[in-house]
């Protein structure tokens, strides 16, 4: 990874949606770091810090809402933004995912929304274009 672009990790468990995540954010000057399996994404998070964090929230084996309650304690993880994405509405609301969670959008998502949604928090979020080394 090149140290001077922003880095995603991409977590979800269906490929076509995570290999759409990952091509639009590449396309937008991110390193990024695709995960089908939410156990071996963790573990990713668990050894590296990123600036930006995909993570679907209904997934087998470990739930993104599990992966948020292990991680946002975590002062490594404290500047990385999370944007929580869903196909089910009702799973996006609650306090839990609302504190956890910088961002939610839901399923399925237009890929020139998603970029544009993901540039404009870019540009919110000034640390997410200029990591430190």
């Amino acid at each position: 990874m090149d140290a001077n672009r922003p880095t995603a990790l991409v977590i979800d468990d269906n490929k076509d949606s995570q290999l759409i995540f990952k091509t639009i954010l590449e396309g937008i000057g991110f390193d990024v770091i695709g995960q089908q399996d939410p156990i071996q994404g963790l573990a990713t998070l668990r050894t590296q810090t990123f600036n930006l964090l995909i993570l679907d929230l209904s997934m087998p084996k470990l739930s993104g809402n599990s992966i948020l309650r292990q991680i946002r304690p975590s002062e490594q993880h404290k500047d990385m933004v999370v944007i929580v994405v869903t196909a089910h509405a009702h799973m996006a609301l609650g306090d839990e995912i609302d504190v956890a969670a910088d961002y939610t959008m839901l399923k399925p998502i237009s890929a020139t929304d998603f970029a544009r949604f993901v540039t404009k928090i870019v540009a919110k979020h000034a640390g997410i274009s200029n990591k430190e080394p």
